[in-house]
């Protein structure tokens, strides 16, 4: 797999991930139109772990504050706040 199929291939593959699309549907399309063949499995782990690390990334501060919500509750027997 070249450089530019990879690019190509991980921007396809956000914008599945946006809309309501299978994973496996990027993989069907690019093998449909550009005839590529199919991923090399190492590198749709790759993707997938670069897509969740990015997630963590941009949300953070949400996952933080519901993680923290979550410890009040437990420790302090505190009601979830709205």
């Amino acid at each position: 797999m070249t450089t530019f199929q990879a690019v190509v291939s991980a921007i396809v593959s956000v914008f599945s991930e946006i809309f309501p699309v299978a994973p496996a549907a990027h993989e069907f399309f690019l093998d449909h139109f550009f005839g590529w063949g199919t991923q090399p499995d190492i590198f749709k782990a790759a993707l997938y772990l670069g897509l969740g690390l990015a997630l963590l990334i941009y949300f953070r501060h949400d996952f933080l504050s519901h993680f923290s919500s979550f410890l009040q509750i437990l420790i302090y027997r505190r009601k979830p706040m709205a």
